[in-house]
């Protein structure tokens, strides 16, 4: 092959022959047909869209039937798992807090007054501002919300499929089994929180970037840029595996000395940033009340509740996962050890793309977590577990399918992965985000005017606001202005006075000493009568500063306390749901009689 034309061709090892085989680097071929001129095989034609793997077309038939098994298999996990979403979307119930504090969000008249109230979240308004035209055109009953939920969820394995074939792959098989089969990610990735619209943009942005490695244009680049957009648009975390993503990119064009292009990819990295300037004014307001959520940090209290998503499909997909890292590494590993083969570029540019995304992409988002010092839960590790999961199949494929023993891994451990979660993953489909419609129903029944329902904790206020239909008023402890919304920046404020749910305890009492009942909603203490009841000082506490959960606690201990002196008796009316119902929401109904 004349000199000029090499930087065009890949030299591959061939299959079952002993000559080597040349192909393109952007073969697009409609039929394939190899010819063997002068001792070499020479594959030609004319119209494909799938790009050329280094491991030639000339494929064994085992490799050909392990990759047929790795797709056949992949084809029906993902059918099971639209079948989940299908029945989830039914049977999931009505909106837990985070969901109604969204959808009465996104239901304000117009998209400029969900944009003038995005100081009530620390997420974009990207999200509220989607569900607001949902409402609009499909309506807000709780079925067209839960249907918009799991069609987002379908979002995401087919945001999989399409990055699978850019890492050189055929089919998502150890991203569907290991991340998008995880409960946690099924609940709340098709809930209408909107997680699930941010892990979809962030899958499809990993595919847009391997996709401007494979083909560094500056057409692939434009995409890979809109979609770094929309990322940073629906997760403000995210961002740091956007800048992740563009590193790793930049890498690999400097590894093939492309300076200008490793410099303009860089560059870009900035208008990701550069969109969220809207959102400083209203960082300046969310900064003022977000310590209510900060708490002492430690990585080992991190690293157990990224752990326990981990194994929310069962105990031995932790141990599952480790291996799967491990194996991931060695296959990274091995593009650049000696090998009989010669080295395929392609492969090293997503061994190197992949590797530095996940050298500054897996630290940067514990720092992140560290320098926010949030109270996490496991839902806030999805993003991290989808790029681990999209790296670990793009690691397996670099040579596409014609691995066999990276083929056959990833069907071994897939089957390991099935094994051990398909029991807990298809039992969640009947998980129920909240119990409120329940509680509420039968407050509908049974409380009068003259009664009084006290909902504690006060971010119960919007799940209870949309489905209480009763006549009985109505308050929170302590008590918030508006009840449509989660506002921390009024809990921060009762915080800061002495004394400052005197009035809601002097209305309970007024209620039970007039002979009317008082509903309790929620989890209201009753301390033991010889106790003495904690009484925290304006904030900040001394020892717990800001943070809201002993202010909560203090201020429902003392409510009961009130509760247990004035009333008769107490009795439970509805008591908290079995089954699967979210733990943060599974509440129970009290009555104290006068």
């Amino acid at each position: 092959m004349p000199a000029d034309l090499t930087d065009d061709f890949d030299v591959c090892p061939s299959i079952n022959l002993s000559t080597r085989m040349i192909v393109p680097k952007r073969v697009k071929l409609l039929f394939c047909r190899a010819k063997n001129r002068g001792g070499r095989v020479v594959v030609e034609n004319k119209e494909h869209t799938r790009p050329a793997t280094c491991g030639g077309f000339l494929a064994s038939r085992s490799r050909i039937t392990l990759a047929n098994a790795l797709t056949g298999l992949a084809l029906l996990v993902t059918t099971l798992l639209v079948a989940w979403h299908a029945v989830h979307a039914r049977r999931a119930g009505p909106l837990w807090r985070d969901e109604a504090h969204v959808v009465n969000w996104a239901s304000l008249p117009s998209l400029a007054e969900v944009w003038s109230h995005r100081h009530l979240d620390p997420f974009p308004a990207t999200w509220p501002m989607l569900v607001h035209e949902w409402i609009l055109l499909a309506g807000g009953n709780d079925a067209s919300l839960r249907a918009l939920g799991a069609m987002i969820g379908i979002a995401g394995l087919a945001a999989l499929w399409w990055t699978a074939r850019q890492f050189g792959g055929r089919a998502p098989l150890l991203s569907l089994v290991l991340y998008a089969a995880n409960p946690c990610v099924l609940v709340y990735g098709g809930s209408v929180r909107g997680y699930g619209f941010a892990l979809f943009a962030l899958v499809l942005f990993l595919g847009t970037v391997a996709r401007a490695v494979a083909r560094p244009r500056w057409r692939t680049l434009a995409v890979a840029q809109l979609a770094a957009l929309l990322v940073a648009q629906t997760d403000f975390r995210n961002c740091v595996f956007v800048l992740s993503g563009l590193a790793g990119a930049a890498a690999v064009a400097a590894w093939r000395g492309r300076w200008k292009f490793a410099a303009l990819v860089l560059a870009l990295g900035a208008i990701p940033l550069l969109s969220l300037l809207p959102y400083v004014s209203t960082y300046q307001i969310v900064s003022q009340w977000f310590v209510i959520s900060q708490q002492d940090w430690s990585y080992s209290v991190l690293f157990k509740t990224f752990s326990d998503l981990l194994r929310a499909a069962g105990a031995g997909m932790f141990r599952l996962w480790w291996l799967v890292v491990l194996l991931s590494l060695a296959a990274c590993a091995r593009e650049f050890l000696p090998s009989r083969q010669p080295p395929c570029p392609a492969a090293r540019d997503r061994v190197l793309f992949l590797l530095v995304a996940l050298a500054i992409g897996v630290p940067g988002i514990f720092l992140v977590l560290h320098f926010l010092r949030l109270v996490t839960h496991i839902w806030y590790y999805q993003a991290l577990v989808a790029v681990l999961a999209t790296c670990a199949d793009g690691a397996f494929a670099v040579r596409g399918e014609a691995s066999r023993p990276a083929t056959g891994a990833r069907l071994a451990l897939a089957a390991c992965a099935i094994v051990l979660g398909a029991h807990a993953t298809w039992n969640s489909r009947a998980f129920r985000m909240t119990n409120a419609d329940v509680i509420a129903a039968r407050l509908d029944e049974q409380a009068v005017p003259a009664d009084l329902i006290v909902v504690t904790p006060y971010q119960m206020s919007a799940s209870f606001e949309r489905y209480y239909r009763g006549l009985a008023p109505w308050i929170t402890l302590p008590e918030v202005p508006d009840h449509h919304f989660q506002d921390p920046s009024a809990f921060k404020e009762k915080m800061s006075r002495r004394d400052p749910i005197r009035t809601e305890l002097d209305r309970i009492a007024a209620t039970l000493r007039g002979g009317h009942r008082v509903w309790m909603v929620g989890s209201l203490k009753f301390p033991n009568a010889e106790a003495t009841l904690p009484h925290l000082p304006p904030a900040p506490a001394p020892e717990t500063g800001w943070l809201d959960v002993p202010y909560i606690n203090a201020w429902s201990a003392e409510a009961g306390a009130v509760v247990a002196r004035e009333a008769r008796t107490i009795r439970v009316v509805a008591p908290r749901s079995a089954g699967l119902v979210n733990r943060f929401e599974n509440t129970r109904l009290l009555v104290a009689e006068p």
